[in-house]
């Protein structure tokens, strides 16, 4: 199997985690953020059909194309930010946060698997903690992980100048 799948032209990348032993995908080329997970080969592409899927169907509810983007015309000012692994719940949500761009903010992205809707999710932008993108979360849900990305921001926002967790000095 290659690193890259495609499907209904969307394609995404495809590594493993040794550390969850799971296979981890991103879709690509696209301008929101969507993730999904599996244990094997055909658990890892259902799970892409599935979350291209109920993407589209979101997106079609809202009457919203999904906005496209071209990878080969993307130049390093406006490449996608990297996202970093920083967290993961007890109830498999993920918390992952970007570099720190140029004005001093940091992305932190919350995604949970759902059966239903594939994931929810929601975007934090520090140090304002101002949230954006809300899909499938209730005030309860955000006020949790408010709580807990307040708990952890100092450590955020290090790692997101020091390319990640695995990456940071000391730690």
């Amino acid at each position: 199997m290659s690193n890259i799948l495609e499907y209904k032209g969307y394609h995404s990348t495809v590594s493993f985690s040794d550390e969850d032993g799971m296979l981890i995908g991103s879709v690509i080329g696209i301008k929101d953020s969507l993730n999904f997970h599996g244990f094997s080969i055909p658990e890892i592409e259902q799970s892409f059909h599935d979350c291209i899927d109920g993407y589209l169907e979101m997106c079609h509810q809202i009457d919203q194309e999904m906005e496209t983007i071209n990878l080969k015309e993307l130049d390093s000012k406006r490449r996608p930010p990297m996202m970093y692994p920083f967290l993961t719940l007890t109830d498999a949500t993920e918390i992952v946060h970007s570099e720190m761009r140029p004005d001093g903010t940091v992305k932190v992205y919350v995604e949970k698997p759902d059966e239903k809707d594939c994931f929810h999710h929601a975007t934090c932008i520090l140090p304002g903690y101002t949230w954006q993108d809300i899909f499938g979360f209730d005030s309860s849900d955000i006020s949790r992980y408010e709580d807990i990305i307040r708990s952890t921001a100092h450590l955020i926002l290090q790692f997101s100048q020091e390319g990640g967790f695995d990456s940071a000095a000391g730690f």
